[in-house]
C-alpha cells in the first residue's frame, strides 16, 4: 500500500463525491456507486481541484487499483493500470485539472478496488455487468466504513467533471442479499462552451475521447474537433496553435 502523503486527507471527499457510499439499515440492504468499463479498453476520470489555501507545497496524486477490498496482496493484475496526469503539482494556484486514466489489457476482467486517495475504495468492474457480480461483493464495498481525517482549509475541493470509456451505475442490493438492481448514472462531459462559461479556463477544457482541443483566435474560446479538422482550422487562421503542457490536459 502507498505511504501517507498530503492527499490522504482528501479521501473523505472521495467517499462523498466519488464513491458516494450510502449506508442503509441491514433490513433495507445497501446502495452505492460502481464504475464499469470493458476489457481491452481505456477509460478516464476527469477531475478539477480547487485549492482554498495556496502555498509552495507539493501535492502528489497516487491512485491505486487493488485486487479486491480484502486481498492481502493488494496490487491488481499488471494488465490493469492507472495513471494520473499530472502526477505532481505545486499548490500555488487555485484550480488544477487532473485526469485519471485506466487501461485494461489482455482480456483482464473482474471486480477491483479503486483508490484515488488513501481513504475510501470504489468498486471498479472490468469486463462484467452487474448481473455477473455477486451481491456480497458490492455489499462489502457499500457497507465498508473508513476512518478518514477531518478536512482542513489546506485540502482542495474535488469535483468530478466527467468520464469517458466508462460509466457509473447506482447499485442497490435487496434485503435478501440475492438480487441487484441498477441504474446508469453517467456523468457526461459538458460541451466546451458550457465548461468555458462555467469559469473553466480555455486550456483546461475537457474533450470527449478522440477529439482535440482548439482555441479560437478571435476570442480565445475553446472547441473540441477531430485532428483533421483541427489542422484545417489552424491553416485557415480560425484557431491558434495549441500544445498541451504539464499544467493542462
Amino acid at each position: 500500500m502507498k505511504t501517507l502523503h498530503l492527499s490522504i486527507i482528501a479521501g473523505i471527499i472521495v467517499i462523498f463525491l466519488f464513491s458516494d457510499i450510502v449506508l442503509l439499515p441491514a433490513a433495507q440492504g445497501t446502495t452505492g456507486y460502481a464504475l464499469f468499463m470493458k476489457s481491452n479498453s481505456t477509460g478516464s476520470i476527469y477531475t478539477d481541484y480547487t485549492f482554498r489555501e495556496l502555498s509552495n507545497q507539493t501535492w502528489n496524486f497516487m491512485p491505486e487499483i487493488l485486487a479486491s477490498i480484502h486481498d492481502s496482496n493488494p496490487l491488481a493484475p499488471k494488465d490493469l493500470i492507472i495513471i494520473a496526469f499530472p502526477e505532481t503539482i505545486i499548490k500555488n494556484k487555485n484550480n488544477t485539472s487532473v485526469t485519471y486514466t485506466i487501461m485494461a489489457k489482455n482480456n483482464v476482467k473482474g471486480v477491483y478496488a479503486l483508490s484515488l486517495f488513501s481513504c475510501g475504495l470504489t468498486p471498479l468492474v472490468v469486463g462484467l455487468n452487474e448481473s455477473q457480480v455477486s451481491p456480497a461483493i458490492f455489499n462489502d464495498f457499500f457497507s465498508a466504513q473508513y476512518q478518514c481525517p477531518a478536512m482542513t482549509a489546506s485540502i482542495p475541493d474535488l469535483n468530478i467533471v466527467g468520464y469517458s470509456g466508462m460509466i457509473s451505475k447506482i447499485i442497490s442490493i435487496n434485503q435478501d442479499n440475492t438480487n441487484i438492481t441498477s441504474s446508469v448514472n453517467q456523468l457526461e462531459i459538458s460541451s466546451p462552451l458550457k465548461q468555458f462559461k462555467s469559469g473553466i479556463a480555455s486550456l483546461d477544457v475537457k474533450c470527449e475521447q478522440g477529439l482535440q482541443l482548439v482555441i479560437k483566435s478571435e476570442d480565445g474560446s475553446p472547441a473540441c474537433v477531430t485532428t483533421n479538422t483541427a489542422t484545417a482550422l489552424m491553416k485557415r487562421g480560425w484557431s491558434m496553435p495549441y500544445s498541451p503542457n504539464p499544467d493542462h490536459n
